[in-house]
This record gives C-alpha cells, sequence and structure tokens, in this order.
C-alpha cells in the first residue's frame, strides 16, 4: 500500500532546543564539517573562555546545523558519543518529531542541490547567517514515517558499504606505502645488505647517479627550454602540444590546450618527448612524477618540466617513477628544493641525489609487485566512484517521491 506524502512546514517537525549549559567545558564543544562532513568535538583553542559565550546542552539525536555554513552542508546529526556536549546559538540544535525519522531527516538535507539552495535564506551584513526562523519557515515532503525509515534504511546500507570501500582504499594504501619503503630499498628476498648513503640496500645492488643510468643521449636529462625559446606569444590555437604540470600534476596527458606551430617545434626538437620518457615537474609543486604514455600526442615540455630517457638495458622506467614517487626520493630532494614555499629544484639537483640501482629483473618484480597495489587501489576506487553516484541517484529519486518505497502493512522496517 503507497500512501500520499505530505507538505509540511520543518517548524512543524523541528523544535529548537535552547538548554542552557549548566556545567561549562571547553573540552566538550561541538563543530560541524562542510559538505556532510559530520558531528566532531572541536579543536580547543587558546582563545577559549567559560562565560564569554552562551552555550547549550546538546543531545544525542538532535538535528543541528551551522548558520554560516548550512549552504555549504554543514549539518548533521549529533551522535551518541557526542550525548552531553555543548554548542553556541551560531550551531542551533532541534528535536525532532517523533514522527520524523531522524536519518530521513538527515538524507533530505544532504542532497546538495538542497543545501546549496538554501544559501537564498541568509541574511545579515558581514558574514551572513541563516537563522532558525527562516529555515524552519521551509516547506518540504514528508511521507509516511514507515516510507521515511525504509528509504533510510536503503540509504545507509549504501552508506555502509562506501565506508567499507573507503576503508580498503585507506588500508591499501597505508600497506603500499610501507611495502615501497622496504622494496625500494630493501628488494626481495635478500639476507646480505651494505651500508650506503641511502642506507642499507642488498649487497649485490649499485648506488649511482641519474646519469648513469639515463640514456646516452646527450637529451637524455633536458629540462624544458628557457629565456626567449618559448614564450606565451608562441602559443597558437592548433599545432604540436606544449606539456607541463597540468599534465604531470593529475598524470594527465589529455588536459591542456598549449600549443606552438611546425616550425617552432622543429627547433625545439631537443624537448619533445616520446613514449616511456619520464617527467618531473621542477617549480611550485615540485617532484611529481609522471610516465610519457604509448599514445601521447606530439609535443614538447615547458620550463617547468624536466623529461629523463633511461637506459632501458640498465634502468626500468616504472621502477624509477615509483623510487622517484617515495618518501626515500622526496626527502633527499627537499633538502635541494630553493625558494620557500613556492620550491623549485634542477637537473643539478637532479643529478646529485643517488638512486639504487637493482638488477633489471628485480626492478621489474618490484614495480609489478607495488603495481598490484596499485590496481586494488584503482579498482575499489573505480567502485567507490559507481556508489557515490548510486547513492546520488537514489536521494534524487526516493527523497523526492520520484520512486516510491511501497510499504505492506504487515511489514517491519528498521527503525
Amino acid at each position: 500500500m503507497v500512501s500520499e506524502w505530505q507538505k509540511i512546514k520543518l517548524r512543524e517537525i523541528l523544535e529548537e532546543s535552547k538548554i542552557p549549559e549548566s556545567n561549562e567545558d571547553i573540552h566538550k564543544r561541538l563543530s560541524v564539517k562542510l559538505h556532510m562532513g559530520g558531528v566532531f568535538p572541536r579543536e580547543v583553542r587558546d582563545t577559549d573562555k567559560i562565560g564569554s559565550t552562551k552555550y547549550y546542552h546538546r543531545k544525542v539525536g538532535q538535528f543541528i546545523y551551522g548558520k554560516q555554513n548550512l549552504h555549504n552542508g554543514a549539518i548533521g546529526i549529533v551522535p551518541e558519543e557526542l550525548d552531553g556536549y555543548q554548542s553556541s546559538s551560531d550551531l542551533p540544535t532541534f528535536d525532532i518529531a517523533e514522527f520524523v525519522n531522524k536519518n530521513w531527516l538527515y538524507y533530505y538535507f544532504a542532497r546538495k542541490s538542497f543545501y546549496n539552495s538554501l544559501e537564498r535564506l541568509s541574511n545579515g551584513t558581514g558574514s551572513k547567517r541563516i537563522k532558525p526562523d527562516e529555515l524552519l519557515n521551509i516547506e518540504v515532503s514528508l511521507p509516511p514515517l514507515a516510507e521515511q525509515q525504509k528509504i533510510a534504511a536503503i540509504l545507509t546500507s549504501v552508506d555502509e558499504v562506501i565506508e567499507q570501500t573507503e576503508k580498503i582504499i585507506k588500508q591499501t594504501e597505508t600497506v603500499k606505502k610501507g611495502l615501497m619503503q622496504q622494496l625500494l630499498t630493501k628488494g626481495i628476498g635478500h639476507s646480505q645488505f651494505k651500508k650506503t648513503p641511502l642506507g642499507k640496500i642488498p649487497i649485490n645492488w649499485k648506488l649511482v647517479t641519474l646519469e648513469e643510468i639515463a640514456d646516452k643521449d646527450r637529451n637524455a636529462i633536458k629540462p624544458g627550454p628557457f629565456g626567449s625559446a618559448l614564450k606565451k606569444e608562441f602559443y597558437v590555437n592548433k599545432g604540436y602540444k606544449v606539456y607541463g604540470q597540468e599534465q604531470v600534476i593529475p598524470n594527465d596527458f589529455s588536459k591542456g590546450d598549449y600549443y606552438v606551430d611546425e616550425e617552432r617545434y622543429f627547433s625545439l626538437q631537443s624537448f619533445k618527448i616520446k613514449p616511456g620518457d619520464l617527467l618531473i615537474s621542477l617549480v611550485g609543486t615540485y617532484g611529481k612524477i609522471a610516465i610519457v604514455p604509448e599514445d601521447v600526442e606530439p609535443g614538447i615540455i615547458n620550463p617547468r618540466l624536466l623529461k629523463i630517457t633511461f637506459d632501458k638495458t640498465i634502468a626500468s622506467v616504472k621502477y624509477y617513477k615509483y623510487f622517484m614517487s617515495s618518501k626515500i626520493f622526496y626527502n633527499q630532494l627537499s633538502k635541494y628544493s630553493q625558494g620557500g614555499t613556492m620550491g623549485v629544484i634542477n637537473s643539478k639537483t637532479l643529478k646529485s641525489i643517488y638512486y639504487p640501482c637493482p638488477p633489471l629483473y628485480e626492478q621489474i618484480k618490484i614495480y609489478q609487485t607495488i603495481k598490484s597495489f596499485d590496481n586494488k587501489i584503482s579498482h575499489e576506487q573505480f567502485k567507490l566512484t559507481k556508489l557515490i553516484q548510486l547513492k546520488q541517484g537514489l536521494m534524487q529519486q526516493l527523497l523526492t517521491g520520484k520512486v516510491r518505497v511501497p510499504i505492506d502493512d504487515n511489514e517491519e522496517v528498521p527503525s
């Protein structure tokens, strides 16, 4: 049986709670994170005082929002572990009517299109706020309680799978990070080691410079063109692509729309990239790495990048991509960076750093081992994206009544 939904104002289902806190405690104050990040204990500040601001007692299960950032998703339900915590009137809380499921209400507000639309209610000078009276005057479509409960149960089950998937990703990333630290310097199955400036490495490994593992071509280690060789006024709408950090940092070579014409491209041949080259960013977000893919569009690097062509007979670019993405490498790199917060490195720096050089077969084996963890992370991230899309679709359909959830009279629904 499908019952009708009713139009109802929020003031009929929410009642603001204003119980003065009789025992103020700066260690028990609440915060609500943006973008539906949840309700958390607020960090203690040096400026926190007792008595300077009026605080109110908050209870588990209450609806809470931030006046300044309601339209940015500063919304939540007070969890059990924060029962008895406190907030000022800038974080008003509300008791929820018995005929309303608190989780349904949470999901109703959690739609980004809905909470973004609430910005129209903000007023005041300076930092605008959304006052409870303005919010409570909003009209919502309220399903029968049993349908609210079933909608909330469906969305909660999806959230649980999302949370589990996020945990798997985080755990896999942690294991991969520790494994990289071990494999990149200790290798696989070694029992004898020698001391080096990088620490202990297997006795049959070498410690080398970049020039020793790079291709013998004179342009094998090449920073982008400087000075008058590549000015912005040389860029054209169509031609040969100019690659920079906008491709390397996200590892997406399809990005970007900077080009040079054929004449300038051929005059800058020493800066052209080819599949298998390793690119590293030199300025700002320095030390970011990407390997040029097989299907790359012909082009050259700009001054913010350096390209490296490895000697394939002794060095695997995939192994060195992992090494040059590791903490071991970055710790060396950071010692040489210049420019304070705007870090800068150069080819001289990269040539002065030490690189472990296992036998080629072991480099490949190490790469394949680490790559298996990357594949696992990519699989779970793809799954996570699909789950988030599923949740968004379900929220749009179920919370607006576009798709109804039928409830039988004898059906038991989670509370």
